[in-house]
């Protein structure tokens, strides 16, 4: 059986190039995210990357996409089934893809480009550095106040006045400069703080101070501004630290809004540059998918004419004589309902056609029955006149030697009737098959065996049989076919040569076979022979009964097999055997 397998070469690329279009992705988001984090990386480091991933993918795929027009156009000349329907599809789903993609990419574009113009509008800009202004006027104005503060003369004389009372000390203070946040006094042994214990610092780093404007000091994550007032009252020191505390995430929203600045500035230099920047990035990922949607055309124009060029192709071999074509589709085909019924049409022709060799068999049959009565009588009138002699010459002085004569003759016309009688009996009653489980190489193997030595001149050449082949059968009538067949391939060689041997395994339907081919290379036998070679008592041999090869038929047919040939002139001859191969259960 021959089978017309479906192709999924156009499925494996298809899916092997979205494969490395997704990884390309991944890899191209990475290096767009460290870009935008950077705008600068956009000239620098990623471009020698970027840019060959951005070329290569869209090059990648538009070549398999002239592939594919060159193998589509090749197909246009020789008129391949279903080709225009395919060409049809494929510029359908193009001019769809096209139409739908353009007006996307136009209008992204414009998009991009007046966003951008808003993004980086001079407004937005001036508002940044606007509030980085205020911000650090806010932070100098702390610094101011202390400052005038601490150059105040008013401070020494409320420090003085309230040198004895440090509590009043605080609310005096506190009257000067309402943003003070803590005070830390320390006189005659005296010590004190008021405020925000946030801003207290260890007597030790306290006395360790200095007088005048402290530097900015960071307290489990408070900053605060200060100074150290330092007075010397009758030979005794008096120190006080005033602190403001500085608001929390003060210094991390400057940090952000100068960070934001800077950004911008950088975005706003290559204003010009962004929005070619971002339709580079949209191309990289539209043109893919374009290309990978007109392969996705290729291979659905596939999925729908390459069933029918199968259809048509088998439906051409059928009409041609081969019923045992067969279309192979996938289960979850949409069109394999249809190929299924094919072959189920095929199948019963098939029958019908051996139903049909069968009955012009009965008739060969018939023909065999007016033979043999036609070969029975022409013995019976040698035998008939020789029993006549005798009975006439019975007084004659010499009817020993008549008697003798006659005899002989009547004993070798009754031995060459039995003799055609039991090789019709054995043609006719062939013993009733006893199958049982055999492996194929074993019996394959022991059928050639007898020929190595009788036949030395003779070559058997036995390809590698799979010993898991195991078939249902009668051993000993497959392996009277096979003796057969190496015997006839023997005699068409003269004796001299070589004989082929192999076996492959063939689905037909939902049935696995096993093919054995018997190949010699022999004189062979003419075109119009080849379709009466299993016809009982055809022979083209000179001593041959005509019956051998319709015996090996016979059996085969009640091994539910198949047996046919090929031949040619001065070439040789192939006998092909399919068997059913044993089901594992």
């Amino acid at each position: 059986m021959r089978l017309s397998r479906p192709r999924n070469l156009s499925i494996k690329t298809l899916y092997s190039a979205i494969l490395l279009y997704l990884l390309i992705i991944v890899l191209f988001l990475f290096f767009t995210d460290q870009v935008l984090e950077d705008i600068n990386s956009i000239s620098q480091s990623y471009i020698p990357f970027i840019l060959p991933l951005a070329i290569v993918m869209p090059l990648f795929l538009m070549i398999f996409i002239i592939y594919y027009l060159i193998k589509l156009k090749r197909m246009n000349k020789v008129h391949s089934p279903g080709i225009r329907l395919k060409s049809r599809l494929i510029l359908f789903f193009s001019i769809i893809i096209l139409f739908s993609a353009i007006p996307q990419t136009i209008l992204s574009f414009k998009y991009i480009k007046q966003s951008t113009d808003k993004w980086f509008d001079d407004s937005l800009g001036d508002a940044l550095e606007s509030g980085l202004e205020i911000a650090l006027d806010y932070h100098r104005s702390y610094i101011d106040d202390l400052n005038d503060l601490y150059k105040s003369p008013e401070i020494t004389s409320i420090i003085f006045k309230y040198r004895e009372d440090p509590s009043s000390l605080w609310t005096a203070l506190k009257g000067l400069n309402n943003s003070l946040s803590s005070m830390q006094f320390a006189f005659a042994g005296d010590e004190l703080f008021s405020g925000d214990e946030d801003c207290r610092i260890e007597n030790s780093a306290f006395y360790s101070l200095g007088d005048g404007i402290q530097p900015k000091r960071s307290v489990r994550g408070v900053d605060i501004l200060g100074f150290l007032k330092i007075l010397n009252l009758d030979g005794t020191e008096l120190r006080i630290l005033c602190s403001i505390r500085i608001p929390d995430k003060f210094n991390i929203n400057t940090a952000r809004l100068t960070f934001s600045i800077d950004q911008f500035q950088q975005y706003k230099d290559f204003q010009e540059i962004f929005p070619v920047y971002a339709l580079f990035i949209y191309l990289f990922f539209a043109l893919p998918l374009i290309f990978l949607a007109i392969l996705t055309a290729f291979t659905l124009s596939d999925d729908v004419t390459v069933p029918l060029e199968r259809l048509e192709k088998a439906t051409r071999r059928v009409a041609e004589g081969d019923y045992s074509f067969r279309i192979l589709s996938p289960a979850n085909d949409e069109l394999s309902l249809l190929t299924t019924s094919f072959n189920e049409m095929i199948n019963e022709l098939e029958l019908s056609r051996i139903k049909i060799l069968q009955t012009e068999k009965v008739t060969t049959w018939q023909e065999i029955a007016q033979r043999l009565a036609h070969e029975i009588r022409n013995p019976l009138t040698p035998i008939k006149l020789s029993a006549q002699r005798v009975l006439r010459k019975k007084d004659s002085p010499n009817v020993s030697e008549i008697l003798e004569t006659s005899m002989n003759l009547i004993i070798n016309e009754v031995q060459s009737l039995d003799n055609m009688l039991q090789q019709f009996r054995d043609f006719a009653r062939l013993p009733k098959i006893e199958p049982v489980s055999i492996a194929l190489e074993s019996l394959i193997r022991e059928s050639t065996s007898m020929y190595n030595e009788t036949f030395p001149a003779i070559s058997l050449e036995i390809e590698e049989i799979d010993a898991t082949i195991r078939i249902h059968a009668d051993r000993n009538q497959l392996k009277q076919v096979f003796i057969n067949l190496i015997t006839n391939a023997i005699e068409a060689m003269n004796g001299v040569g070589t004989i082929n041997i192999r076996t492959d395994i063939v689905q037909k339907g939902y049935t696995r076979y096993c093919r054995i081919q018997i190949q010699d290379h022999g004189s062979g036998i003419a075109q119009e022979d080849i379709p009466r070679v299993f016809h009982p008592y055809y022979t083209t041999k000179e001593n041959g009964t005509g019956l051998g090869l319709s015996i090996i038929e016979r059996i085969i047919f009640d091994h539910k097999g198949r047996i046919w040939l090929e031949s040619q002139m001065g070439s040789g001859t192939t006998f092909y055997i399919d068997l059913p191969v044993e089901v594992e259960e």
